[in-house]
């Protein structure tokens, strides 16, 4: 029998998503026969999850500071206990409902939220079902943490020395990289750099939505002496793409292409030279898989803010701090071609292009060891029960 996977997201901010796809595309690969369902859990909870995501954006947007706080403050053990101790009584019910629709054979997380969940219905007898947790960034959070969680998989050392201070067994933590999409395999073979003219050529980009103060870094391009061609993708936002394209006058003489929401990410970063974006996890996975150097900028308070320090520390990334120029610092790598090649090979080592596939085969071998050590019984109305 085939079997049922199930991939818990979020969709707080696209990283989640992404990682949740990768998998499930390399899984397929791996086994074509298997049924794997892709949910995104706080849209499954209604009015509650819009509230948590409005809430999340809201807080972002007017008290960055605030949530920088409670990012922190939940990250001691007494207060991710209740944070997930209160998650988890919010949306067990949702999570109950959901499994006695999927039965799944096992579950897979790409955000802590559905985790917490989970990991209390397993440890309150309510479920057994075998449970994964893909962390998405580069750095670990207290919500992740849980004696239930079968097998971990993280970005890096440092993310498995994070879990294994917080008490969780080394030998279920795997050091695989970001799940990426199988396109991100392939540099060897995607579009050669300034194929086009032979300009250098600068990517920006703001996730899938198309956020993160990205007029400003275009706006700032006025004032960049060193010519290139400038690649913006907006992504979903059509009014920050329509506005652009009123910036043409003022950035001569540089060329500028303005892109919407594309799935040709992985050509673009094959063609650029620089890529200056905010540091989500999963699109500077992307670039690091590609030997992209990045340029960092409006990182969001706690993991973002972790994901660049991580970078900058490996000597892949450089960050824009408040009020430093951005143009200086374009100038300077652009003319400075060796700054350029050693970020460059900084990120090549810290690339991990088959981390889904790693993630995948280490998924089916542990599957094959424990057969028949994790089983699963349903009840007339299919609530998931311990055996």
């Amino acid at each position: 029998m085939a079997p049922k996977v199930l991939i818990l997201s979020a969709s707080i901010g696209a990283g989640h998503t992404q990682a949740a796809h990768a998998i499930r595309d390399h899984y397929l690969i791996a086994n074509p026969m298997a049924q794997i369902t892709i949910n995104d859990f706080l849209a499954e909870t209604g009015a509650v999850g819009t509230f948590i995501k409005n809430t999340y954006f809201k807080m972002l947007d007017i008290f960055p500071d605030a949530y920088e706080f409670l990012y922190h403050w939940s990250q001691s053990t007494t207060h991710s206990s209740n944070v997930k101790d209160l998650t988890a009584r919010i949306l067990k019910s949702h999570l109950l409902h959901l499994l006695a629709i999927q039965r799944p054979d096992l579950i897979i997380f790409t955000h802590p939220f559905p985790c917490c969940v989970a990991a209390y219905l397993r440890r309150t007898g309510l479920i057994n079902v075998p449970m994964v947790a893909v962390l998405t960034d580069f750095s670990s959070h207290q919500l992740w943490i849980h004696r239930e969680v079968d097998w971990y998989f993280v970005a890096n050392k440092q993310v498995k020395r994070q879990l294994i201070n917080s008490s969780i067994d080394d030998t279920i933590i795997t050091v695989t990289g970001i799940p990426l999409s199988p396109a991100f395999r392939y540099k060897s073979i995607a579009v050669p750099p300034n194929s086009s003219d032979d300009l250098p050529t600068i990517l920006v980009m703001g996730g899938g939505l198309g956020l993160g103060a990205i007029d400003k870094v275009v706006a700032d391009f006025s004032r960049v002496s060193s010519s290139c061609h400038l690649i913006v993708v907006t992504g979903k936002n059509r009014d920050l793409k329509k506005k652009l394209h009123s910036y043409r006058n003022r950035l001569l003489p540089h060329k500028i292409t303005i892109i919407g929401y594309t799935r040709k990410i992985h050509e673009l970063m094959a063609k650029a030279n620089l890529l200056i974006t905010k540091p989500g996890a999963v699109t500077c996975s992307e670039a690091l898989a590609m030997e992209l150097p990045l340029l960092l900028y409006s990182p969001i308070p706690g993991q973002e803010e972790e994901n660049a320090a991580y970078l900058v520390e490996q000597g892949a990334a450089i960050k824009i701090l408040p009020g430093e120029s951005l143009a200086a610092t374009v100038d300077t790598l652009l003319s400075h071609s060796e700054s350029l090649s050693k970020m460059k090979q900084n990120a090549s080592r810290l690339g991990q292009p088959n981390a889904a596939e790693k993630i995948v085969q280490t998924i089916l071998q542990q599957l094959t060891q424990h057969h028949g050590s994790t089983t699963i019984r349903w009840r007339d109305e299919g609530t998931p029960l311990c055996k």
